[in-house]
């Protein structure tokens, strides 16, 4: 009996091997998610098998294939998500690569440094999708960011670009999510985005004006420099300011954009309330 078991061990502890590795199988396809196709007309410095797809900092997927389409002459990008993320691959969503990115004054994607080039995601309400086309560059406002889109016209741009910060008494309450031509290009047109909390802000005599890095107004008795942040310095920026018992606004209101701040704009205190107490 002992002989036989002597025997039969060797053939145990290879079925029990084949089990454990058959339970690591149905675990490992188990997890796995939707597999979805990303399609740019490059590759933005992914690597297959090593790439991620993060969403809000966690990983949801990994880049397991890329190649080149013949027919459509475009990089296809294959990314398979874990299964708890299978409601990213909707309609809708939209997908971009974080990278290390040096501008003139300003350097983003850092945490790209250590993980390298990764895979993120603003995710979609639609109906199920398995292709996507990858934004060239991240979006200006995502759309989980919830507030209300306003234009405002000027005769010029004044150096502002799309992704400078709006201010209200220097607190950063939205973003400028583009800028364009208005009808047969005789003026600029600004639209932005205000963040929910502080859209009462906004009154139909609100007052908005250019915003840059430093300004200096010099008279007869010396100079008054005034320093604005670095990030408008570099791209600009626009701030506004409500003059007390100003109307809310209607459908008609137009908003400009003054060369310059009102003198007395510090001393203006609208009675607006803020939602949460602000």
């Amino acid at each position: 009996m002992t002989a036989a078991l002597q025997r039969g061990w060797p053939w145990l502890v290879s079925f029990a091997a084949l089990v454990v590795a058959g339970l690591l199988l149905v675990q490992e396809f188990g997890s796995r998610g939707a597999t979805i196709v990303l399609t740019a007309n490059r590759n933005p410095g992914l690597e297959e098998g090593i790439s991620e797809l993060k969403y809000r900092g966690i990983t949801c997927g990994h880049v397991v294939e890329i190649r080149l389409d013949p027919e459509e002459q475009e990089a296809r990008i294959e990314v398979r998500l874990e299964k708890w993320a299978d409601h990213l691959a909707r309609e809708g969503s939209r997908f971009w690569v974080v990278a290390p990115e040096l501008e003139v004054g300003r350097i983003r994607g850092l945490d790209a440094l250590r993980s390298g080039a990764y895979l993120t995601v603003d995710p979609g309400d639609g109906p199920e999708a398995e292709r996507f086309e990858m934004l060239a560059e991240a979006p200006t406002v995502e759309t989980e960011r919830a507030g209300q889109r306003y234009h405002v016209y000027a005769k010029r741009a004044h150096g502002i670009k799309a992704g400078a910060p709006v201010y209200y008494r220097g607190v950063t309450i939205g973003v400028v999510s583009a800028v364009g031509l208005k009808g047969q290009a005789s003026s600029v047109r600004f639209d932005l985005h205000i963040d929910r909390r502080y859209m009462a802000l906004l009154r139909e005599k609100t007052v908005f004006w250019p915003v840059t890095g430093f300004s200096a107004d010099i008279g007869l008795l010396g100079a008054e420099i005034q320093a604005g942040t670095l990030e408008s310095f570099w791209s600009g920026g626009i701030e506004l300011a409500t003059p007390p018992d100003s109307p809310e606004i209607t459908p008609k209101t137009v908003f400009w954009l003054s060369p310059e701040r009102d003198k007395d704009w510090l001393e203006w205190e609208p009675k607006i309330a803020l939602p949460g107490g602000g």
